[in-house]
């Protein structure tokens, strides 16, 4: 064997390992972006299921039918009325300008609301 083969055949030897460690590298870098995938997906479904999880309670809560007792506090002159219930708490409502003039200061009724919509206020 002359000092050309010798050199022929240590190439190829070294470009068939060559091309090994290519080929391991490729596999490791597929099963990284595998592994990477799946970790993203995981992380989505989870924001997606708390996103679902919180608006279907607020949606819930702020769809309840509500009517209580209250009193007209304030009419601001941007179409809005203030409303104080018993316990206190307060609520202020844009109304409609039928009901804006029919409810005046002082005025005591039931006050009936779903969420943030106003429905009606009946002295």
């Amino acid at each position: 064997m002359t000092s050309r083969e010798k050199f022929a055949t240590r190439v190829d030897l070294c470009y068939t390992a060559y091309e090994k460690g290519v080929h391991r590298m490729a596999i490791s870098f597929v099963f990284l972006i595998a592994i990477l995938f799946v970790f993203v997906v995981l992380i989505a479904v989870g924001f997606l299921l708390v996103a679902l999880i919180r608006g279907g309670t607020a949606r819930k809560q702020s769809n309840a039918f509500v009517s209580i007792r209250a009193k007209v506090v304030a009419k601001p002159a941007d179409g809005s009325v203030l409303f104080q219930t018993e316990s206190g708490e307060r609520y202020e409502f844009r109304v409609k300008p039928d009901d804006f003039a029919a409810v005046h200061e002082n005025d005591v009724g039931t006050l009936s609301f779903c969420g943030a919509k106003f429905e009606r206020f009946s002295k």
